[in-house]
């Protein structure tokens, strides 16, 4: 019976993967049937060859990869791996993370003993070491970054002003579905706001156990005016989507762009 189901969205990836796949075969302290990792490439033909090629050497039963050459986006290339995915728990996670210490138990665990628990985080290391920042609508004008990196420092998420970083986080698989996995609508970037107030709307909780850490490499990725473009995108739909005032949140985000 499988407990945990890794998913790992890819696009043009395969010279992230390999290291991403050791690090959690190297960490897992679960037998491999108690575990799967559901690879969804979002890349075209050529790309996805590059990955079947990159992935040769990995002679595992637990390893499924999904092509999806439609590429509709971050959040629903997740929810094709959720929907296959065979686990109780899954874990979104990104290609260009490495998990550091072994966690599948100690998360299964946690999650048996806080059954209000919707989503759970480990501490991230990289990207100046943020593992959550506050919802668009809770941002302090000005000084947002500051307080942001203060908080994170000092392991002061606030379970229902804040949202968990989407690079690496579990989740109850059948809580996810209920609150209806991502928003395909959102393209990339701002789903993680969305999926926290879905999952409070519920009364489930978000955790952040800063005991373990997990590596992100989001330092290597260059700047791209259209990721930006999608950022402000998923920003105004956020916005749209649950009724808030558009000149309030633009105003607190003035420092940042």
């Amino acid at each position: 019976m499988v407990k945990i189901s890794f998913i790992i969205v890819t696009y043009n990836s395969h010279l992230l993967i390999t290291d991403c796949l050791y690090s959690i075969y190297t960490n897992a302290d679960l037998p491999e049937d108690k575990f799967e990792i559901i690879i969804v490439d979002n890349s075209n033909s050529e790309g996805h060859q590059n990955l079947i090629n990159t992935l040769a050497e990995f002679q595992k039963n637990n390893l499924h990869i999904i092509h999806n050459p439609a590429n509709n986006g971050y959040g629903a290339g997740n929810n094709i791996g959720v929907k296959h995915s065979k686990g109780k728990l899954i874990a979104i996670m990104n290609p260009d993370v490495r998990i550091l210490t072994t966690i599948m138990q100690k998360t299964i665990v946690f999650f048996q003993n806080h059954q209000h628990t919707g989503v759970l985080s480990y501490k991230q290391l990289g990207g100046n070491n943020l593992t959550f920042y506050s919802r668009p609508e809770h941002k302090i004008p000005l000084f947002d970054g500051i307080n942001t990196k203060f908080r994170n420092r000092n392991n002061k998420f606030h379970n229902t002003k804040d949202f968990l970083s989407g690079a690496f986080f579990f989740a109850d698989k059948n809580k996810f579905l209920e609150i209806g996995l991502f928003d395909e609508k959102i393209f990339m970037y701002n789903e993680e706001s969305d999926i926290a107030k879905r999952f409070l709307a519920k009364d489930y909780s978000l955790h952040l156990d800063p005991s373990e850490q997990y590596l992100h490499l989001i330092e290597e990725r260059p700047f791209s005016e259209k990721a930006f473009k999608e950022e402000l995108l998923s920003l105004k739909y956020y916005i749209q989507k649950y009724n808030l005032n558009e000149n309030t949140i633009v105003k607190k985000y003035q420092n940042e762009f």
